[in-house]
């Protein structure tokens, strides 16, 4: 009485199922693309998530877990590096068995703006009261949303340009 091998008929298999989540840890130039893929039991030979400024993507990266033959969806987590700051990103997962492939929902996020840069403060000291005037060069300033000195926030700024602000 032998035990019959549990086996996969190649035409009820099923192409793998594929969701791409949202992007974590984003930065001015990197970020996290989360998907999840399930191999529907068929062996899934190939997996990456695709990413770029636009939907025609143009750079990929493999899923660093494989997601095997199972029938259990596997979380993939690929850190990317070398983005621009300030830009809308599009990205999806991909993935392939010898059922099919799917390419999973296009997802976006916007990398953070460059951080600003002071360069020069002038007058460098001023009255601890406040009152001063305050002249801040640098780069980056135009998406400030306060200027501090030191722990003290300043009670009114503006920005004249991206690089240069009053307080």
């Amino acid at each position: 009485d032998g035990l019959a091998t549990p086996s996969i008929d190649a035409q009820t298999a099923q192409a793998p199922t594929a969701e791409t989540g949202a992007a974590s840890e984003i930065t001015a130039t990197g970020a996290t693309l989360n998907a999840t893929v399930n191999p529907n039991g068929s062996e899934v030979t190939g997996c990456e998530l695709e990413y770029g400024t636009s939907t025609a993507y143009g750079t990929s990266a493999p899923c660093p877990t494989p997601p095997g033959a199972g029938t259990t969806e596997v979380a993939e987590t690929v850190p990317v590096s070398g983005l621009a700051p300030n830009t809308e990103y599009h990205y999806r997962v991909s993935a392939t068995s010898a059922a099919g492939t799917t390419q999973a929902n296009d997802q976006s996020f916007m990398t953070l703006p460059r951080a600003p840069s002071v360069s020069a403060v002038s007058p460098v000291a001023g009255l601890e009261a406040g009152g001063t005037a305050v002249t801040i060069t640098g780069t980056g300033f135009t998406a400030a949303t306060a200027v501090r000195f030191n722990t003290l926030a300043a009670t009114h700024y503006t920005v004249d340009s991206p690089s240069r602000s009053e307080e």
